[in-house]
């Protein structure tokens, strides 16, 4: 739980989303998947995270695009809340 202190000393999580429908302006992004990987060296509200993004193989470049701003929180909303946690951002 995000609120309790670890049990080994850090904490990882693995948070994935499927798109059924929807689209980023004019980009459709139905049927793709993300996934958010972040590790903390200690408790999660007090530590920054390392995150790695990783999107669907199947999207087009114009998709990945779209789906990276999206989760990575360039587009606003919830992924952007996110962004004062994460200390490092890997890949890409």
């Amino acid at each position: 739980m995000l609120l309790s202190a670890p049990t080994s000393g850090e904490c990882g999580v693995l948070v994935a989303w499927h798109i059924d429908q929807g689209a980023y302006g004019d980009v459709p992004l139905d049927g793709l998947n993300v996934v958010l990987a972040a590790h903390a060296p200690g408790h999660m509200l007090q530590t920054k995270w390392e995150v790695a993004l990783y999107l669907d193989e199947r999207a087009s470049p114009v998709q990945q695009e779209a789906l990276g701003k999206i989760y990575g929180g360039q587009a606003g909303g919830e992924p952007a809340a996110l962004g004062p946690f994460i200390g490092k951002a890997l890949g890409g």
